[in-house]
This record gives structure tokens, C-alpha cells and sequence, in this order.
């Protein structure tokens, strides 16, 4: 199988590439432009409280539409399907938001002495606007990405970061670096970036959303695209389980300072793979899922992988060596030992940094029992790393065990999406050796 590195530079996917990653990439500064900051204004134990409120936010919030914004990149144009699904996972989002908001009224306290932190008890109500705007947040993207308004999108993520920031750091001023400064910037930064997307949809497109959209068309769309809901939400859910609350155990077994520690260690690993990977995997899923209708075999898969590769290997050997030295310098001294996290966790960042993006296939190619299934082998192998951690007296055991197992776990996914597309891990050695072979 030849394979051209220029296939991946096709013009139209780079510049999408390019509009989103640029719109990351001033996310991302404003982020890690802001992390002195608030590690400044905030101790590792509200950071701590923090990561676990978040924990419990994000899966779901990943869910708030049932996952059905995924189907929304699949339909042909003229059906009026991806219309229909637009609304649904709207109306979804807002009846989960309600959900949740009487769940954490009455559960709420019960649930934060479940956790080891009680002091959180007050605060997981807003878990429910943060699900509400994080759903229509979810269906707006899509549909924006579908109809190629990559720059729509990236006005609301710079929207989103940047409003989430400057709440969370007045609130640190306000709040003498009190918990609240950081939930409610939060939340109103998840509601900012849902308006700022919604806004201009409904504005634009209305009434083609009013023409195309009935009952029965949300109706037939909600069964023909049921795996979604049925598969793929359990899916997302454990996703976000093994990644956000691995901070939860971290807390519950080593203590919330621990957790704040992993915590922003994460924070520093996410950037990168935010900044490039989330805007690589937004246009591949778009050319994915065209090649799909268009009944053509896409090979930018292999190229993906291969480059992402290239350039996480690149970041890793550096951040490896500078990591402690670094957070020291960045965020003050107390957070030095977030930087020896950070150094346990580095290759599965590599791993995940390179292959995550390939995630989409399972959508593409409607393989969501397959993607539960590496879901669920994701979160035991991390849910027994870090017992086994507790279990030999170490973090840093722990820690290594997770990361170990989450290499092991990328390897199957990329062998799996490979596969749905028609290659397989084999191509992408030989795509690599011929690289080499014309550069040598």
C-alpha cells in the first residue's frame, strides 16, 4: 500500500486544521498564560476540591445529548436528519440539566460524604447548568463542523477559556482563593461558550431548522441513530470516568493535596493535546465520515498517526527532563511535585496524543459496542492501576501502572481503527520506513 505524506497536507484539510488549531492555540495561552495565576490564588487542596467537582461534572456533561451529536456529521444533506438531531440533542440537554439539578438537591450532600469531601456538597447543583450549556455547546460544534464553520468554532472555544479564566482569577481576588472562584468560573464559562455558538445558528439558520425539524422527524431520527444512545453514551461515560476521576480515587485513597497535584499535571499534559490533537481529530471525523458517504477509502489515518507521533515525541523527551524544575517555576514552589507526576504520565500522553484523535472511527464506521468495549478495558485497567498503588503504599506506583496500562490500551484502539478503515498497524510501519527511506 502506498501512501503519500502530501495526501495528508490536502489543502482543504489543512486549513481547516489550521482554523481550528489557531483558535486552540489562543485557548491554550490563555490557559497556561492564567495557571500562575490562579496556582497563585488557589492552594493544591482547592485545586484538589476542584478536580474532583470537575470529576463528577464531566461524564456527564460528555453525555448531556445521549451522544446523539456524534450522528450528526453522518446524514446526506437533503434528508433533513441532521437538522432533526440537532434539536433532539438539544431538548436532551436541557431535560438531563433539569435531571441533574433535582438529583444534586436531593443527593447532593449524601454523595459529597460518599466522596471523602462534604465540603463539595453545596456546590454539585451547578453540575446542572454546566450539563445544559455543555449539550447545546456539543450539538451547535457539530453542526458548525458539518456545515465547515471551523471559525465559529474557534470563536467560541476563545470565548469559552477566556471567560472561564477571568471568573475563575476575580474570583480568586474576591474569594481570598476560596472554592467558589473557581466552580462558578466554571460554570459561567460553560454557558458562555454554549451562547456564543448557539447564538449565531439560530440566528443564521432557523429557519431551515423550523422547516426541516418535526416531532416525527426527531422521532425516526431518535431510533434510526439508537446505537448512539445505546452504546456509545455508556462508552463516553466510562471515557470520561477513567480520565477525570482517576482524580477522584487519587483523592479519596492519597488525599485531596494528591489530587490537586494530578490535577494541574494534567492541566499541563492536556494542552498540547488540545491544542493539536482535538483540531486534527474535529477535521478528520469531517473527512471521515465524507469518505464514508462517498463510498472512497481515506488514508489519512495512517498519516495522522504518524505525524502526531513525530511531533509528541519531539514535546516528551524535554518536558520529561524539565517537568518538576518547571511546575517549580511556573506555579511556585509548593507545586513541584505535580512536575514528577507529570513525569510518571508523560509516554501516555505520547500515546494517547498520537492515536486518540482516531476515536472518531468508532462513530464513523458505527462501531460503538466495540468502542464501549476498549472503554470499559480503559477504566478497569486504570481503576486497578491506581488501587494497586494504594494497595503497595505508593502514588508513584500507581501512577506508573496507569500509564502503562493506558499504552497498552491506546495500542488496541489504533489497531482497531485502523482496521475499520481498511489498514492496519502494518501500513503505518511501512508508511514510516518509506518516510525514512526518501529522507535518508
Amino acid at each position: 500500500m502506498q501512501v503519500k505524506i502530501g495526501q495528508l497536507l490536502q489543502r482543504p484539510f489543512a486549513q481547516h486544521v489550521l482554523v481550528l488549531s489557531s483558535g486552540t492555540a489562543l485557548a491554550q495561552a490563555i490557559s497556561v498564560l492564567s495557571a500562575p495565576v490562579l496556582t497563585r490564588l488557589y492552594g493544591p487542596e482547592v485545586f484538589g476540591l476542584f478536580a474532583i467537582f470537575v470529576a463528577v461534572a464531566s461524564p456527564i456533561a460528555a453525555v448531556a445529548c445521549l451522544r446523539y451529536e456524534m450522528a450528526i456529521m453522518l446524514p446526506d444533506e437533503e434528508t433533513g436528519e441532521a437538522e432533526n438531531l440537532v434539536v433532539l440533542g438539544s431538548l436532551i440537554a436541557l431535560i438531563l440539566g433539569c435531571a441533574t439539578w433535582v438529583a444534586t438537591a436531593g443527593w447532593g450532600q449524601a454523595f459529597a460524604r460518599m466522596l471523602g469531601n462534604p465540603a463539595l456538597g453545596g456546590w454539585l447543583q451547578l453540575i446542572s447548568p454546566v450539563v445544559a450549556s455543555q449539550g447545546i455547546y456539543l450539538v451547535c460544534r457539530t453542526w458548525a463542523l458539518r456545515t465547515k464553520r471551523f471559525t465559529l468554532v474557534r470563536r467560541a472555544l476563545v470565548t469559552n477559556t477566556g471567560s472561564q479564566s477571568a471568573f475563575q482569577t476575580a474570583g480568586g481576588i474576591l474569594s481570598a482563593g476560596s472554592l467558589n472562584g473557581l466552580i462558578l468560573g466554571q460554570v459561567v464559562g460553560s454557558v458562555i461558550g454554549a451562547a456564543t455558538l448557539a447564538l449565531p445558528v439560530i440566528r443564521g439558520e432557523g429557519r431551515r431548522f423550523a422547516h426541516a425539524v418535526t416531532a416525527r422527524g426527531m422521532w425516526d431520527v431518535a431510533r434510526r441513530y439508537q446505537d448512539f444512545p445505546l452504546f456509545q453514551t455508556a462508552g463516553t461515560v466510562v471515557n470520561a470516568f477513567s480520565q477525570q476521576w482517576v482524580v477522584v480515587l487519587i483523592g479519596a485513597l492519597f488525599g485531596v493535596t494528591a489530587a490537586g497535584l494530578y490535577g494541574v499535571g494534567q492541566r499541563v499534559l492536556n494542552t498540547p493535546l488540545a491544542l493539536v490533537g482535538g483540531a486534527v481529530a474535529d477535521v478528520f471525523f469531517e473527512r471521515a465520515a465524507r469518505d464514508k458517504r462517498l463510498g472512497t477509502a481515506g488514508t489519512s489515518s495512517l498519516q495522522v498517526v504518524r505525524v502526531l507521533g513525530v511531533l509528541a515525541l519531539v514535546g516528551a523527551i524535554p518536558l520529561m527532563i524539565l517537568a518538576p524544575a518547571g511546575c517549580a517555576l511556573l506555579f511556585g514552589e509548593p507545586w513541584r511535585e505535580a512536575g514528577v507526576y507529570l513525569r510518571i504520565l508523560t509516554p501516555l500522553f505520547v500515546f494517547r496524543f498520537a492515536i486518540s484523535p482516531l476515536a472518531r472511527s468508532f462513530s464513523v464506521y458505527e462501531k460503538q459496542l466495540a468502542g464501549l468495549v476498549w472503554q470499559i478495558g480503559m477504566i478497569a485497567a486504570g481503576i486497578g492501576s491506581i488501587f494497586l498503588g494504594y494497595v503497595l503504599e505508593s502514588v508513584y506506583l500507581g501512577l506508573v501502572a496507569y500509564t502503562v496500562s493506558g499504552v497498552v490500551m491506546y495500542l488496541i484502539m489504533l489497531d482497531l481503527c485502523l482496521r475499520y478503515g481498511g489498514s492496519s498497524p502494518w501500513d503505518l510501519f511501512r508508511l514510516s520506513a518509506q518516510v525514512a527511506q526518501r529522507r535518508g
